[in-house]
């Protein structure tokens, strides 16, 4: 094994908080909720020990041998108690604000119990098939976007079920109540007819991957909001900062549904949007704040630790081509035990953004106003205008442009962090830099060693067909064709410490996507197919039980064919879904 570098002065692991912290919270049906990952490292053989599964596609879901899946829940399946199960003919958009979302994404459990838990579920994007035919489900549709969150229990076999009867059951969706945090709360580019003052806000929506905080709240990133905006923004006011993120004529998949997303009429609305957004599962009536301290882009996840002097740092990435990876470092110190406190954290403090230097070294740029070229000269007024237009800051500060940053996990051993490039088409020989060496790549992942203003990198794995060239393709000999993977997408660690990886490759020539377990070798990255999603879906959101013996996994966008209707395999299309995967 190679050696890695750990700097353990700096950072104090979830592991270790949760070992040392547990919060009474006196809520009735849900006892006292744990926070952040297990304390108790349990061992994680059960999944380790697998034989290599086969990289064929099929209708359905597929696991190394020995293993099963039980579905949780898909998308339209009732969340509150009263409704009937899931009828695409019949559904109301009355009734979606009840069910589950579509396009299952980024999932979290706050375990409560060995028998009861919240599971918070990010729903990207309308479900396929789902294409509106009338307003009544184009209402639907818009419904069905935002987060899932459900109470679960145990049934009488141990398996998990939704609790239908919990009050922490419901719908996030784009009308979801809000308030915009941070420097851009109030400021004149965020007031709009449906926001007078600049801080009340809306919904959430392109809901991609997420975190959550050692305090117990969910953390939701804001992806691609462009498709939902639409209206004309040449020699509009906005038009650099619309243009950058695709708006355009031909969005709005909600057109009709809500004046919002009009950029004719209501531009200033899609400022509310691209941000990271936190969620309280234990507070339903409480409002979501969209921290506009972390930027806004085109966030992928938003993945937090806690410094050993008590800062808060929350890593983030924007998912598009020639973006930038972020840092956020809190202001303020987290107070164990004072939840109300911590959920002010991310209010207030500094962002940064990742420049990756040649030597393997790398460094946070601050983004303050007032400092380098962040400046009135250059376009921003206030610290505001800098969290706003994060992407032209990060351009002006001459940082890295990646390759597609996607999920960003932190080992739980060694502190380091591990960033995801999805792989960038566009990537020429012109383009590339000391963290994307490879023209028009299949993805890397990049593991770093993070000092605090800086730290200490190298490629964990290039991505691609072993070639026996490890810039091009770093897996080791050893590692099947099978067991190699393109445009890593998301993935987790297990508890201890090894690495599992979850691609979006469905349309690389020769590639099928799946999940792997992956480990670091002196003769590269060893990985081994673990799982293949049914066809035309991906795996996301992988979060192994504290037990050590369940692994919850979204499947998203599975194909609806005559042949391809999972998760149910009867009359029904195809639907995403979460399943938990245990040994047989």
């Amino acid at each position: 094994m190679s050696q890695e570098r750990v700097n353990k002065s700096q950072v104090l692991s979830m592991q270790e908080m949760s070992r040392r912290h547990f919060m009474k919270l006196g809520m009735a049906g849900m006892g006292a909720m744990s926070l952040g990952v297990s304390g108790k490292e349990e061992t994680q053989k059960g999944f380790t020990a697998f034989e290599e599964l086969p990289a064929r596609q099929a209708s359905g879901l597929r696991l190394a041998q020995g293993f099963v899946y039980k579905n949780l829940c898909a998308f339209g399946d009732p969340l509150k108690a009263g409704l009937e199960s899931y009828d695409p003919k019949k559904l109301s958009a009355e009734e979606q604000k009840n069910r589950f979302g579509g396009a299952c994404d980024f999932l979290h459990v706050f375990e409560q119990s060995a028998d009861e838990a919240i599971i918070c579920i990010n729903n990207e994007f309308p479900e396929h098939g789902q294409h509106p035919d009338s307003k009544e489900r184009k209402k639907a549709a818009y419904h069905s976007v935002g987060v899932s969150v459900a109470a679960i229990k145990r049934d009488k076999d141990k398996n998990w079920e939704v609790n239908l009867s919990s009050p922490y059951s419901r719908r996030i969706t784009p009308e979801t109540k809000a308030v915009i945090t941070g420097p851009a709360a109030g400021h004149e580019r965020m007031k709009s007819k449906a926001s007078p003052d600049g801080i009340v806000s809306a919904g959430t929506l392109g809901n991609c991957a997420g975190g959550y905080t050692p305090w117990g709240t969910y953390l939701t990133a804001e992806e691609n909001v462009q498709g939902y905006f639409s209206g004309e923004i040449k020699g509009h006011k906005e038009e650099p900062n619309f243009k950058r993120f695709g708006m355009n004529k031909k969005g709005n998949f909600f057109a009709g549904i809500d004046p919002r997303f009009d950029l004719d009429s209501e531009y200033q609305s899609a400022l509310h949007f691209g941000l990271v957004v936190e969620i309280d599962p234990l507070k339903p009536n409480e409002p979501m704040k969209k921290h506009s301290m972390l930027g806004r882009c085109k966030h992928e996840c938003a993945k937090v630790r806690v410094r050993k002097d008590g800062y808060v740092e929350v890593y983030t990435s924007d998912d598009q081509g020639f973006e930038y990876i972020y840092k956020f470092v809190s202001a303020k110190k987290y107070k164990e035990g004072d939840r109300d406190y911590n959920k002010s954290l991310l209010e207030s403090g500094v962002l940064h953004v990742a420049k990756f230097a040649e030597d393997g070294t790398m460094k946070w740029l601050p983004m303050v106003h007032g400092q380098g070229p962040l400046t009135e000269k250059n376009g921003f007024r206030s610290q505001a205008d800098v969290q706003i237009d994060s992407r032209k800051a990060a351009d002006l500060l001459e940082a890295t442009p990646m390759d597609r940053p996607e999920d960003i996990d932190i080992n739980p051993k060694t502190g380091n962090i591990f960033f995801f490039m999805t792989g960038n088409r566009g990537r020429s020989a012109s383009k590339l830099n000391a963290a994307n060496k490879v023209e028009q790549g299949a993805g890397h992942i990049i593991e770093l060693n993070d000092q605090g203003d800086g730290g200490e990198w190298s490629f964990f794995v290039i991505c691609g067909k072993f070639s026996g060239d490890p810039a091009y393709s770093s897996f080791s000999k050893e590692t099947t064709l099978q067991g190699c993977f393109v445009y890593p997408d998301n993935g987790a660690f297990d508890l201890n410490g090894e690495l599992w990886v979850c691609s979006d490759g469905y349309s690389f020539p020769g590639f099928t996507d799946g999940m792997w377990h992956c480990q670091k070798t002196e003769g590269g990255a060893l990985s081994k197919r673990f799982a293949t999603p049914p066809k035309a879906a991906e795996f996301t959101g992988p979060y192994f039980m504290k037990n050590g013996k369940e692994l919850f996994l979204s499947v998203q966008h599975p194909a609806t064919n005559p042949s391809g209707s999972f998760p149910d395999f009867n009359h029904l299309p195809a639907r995403s879904a979460v399943v938990v995967i245990s040994r047989s």
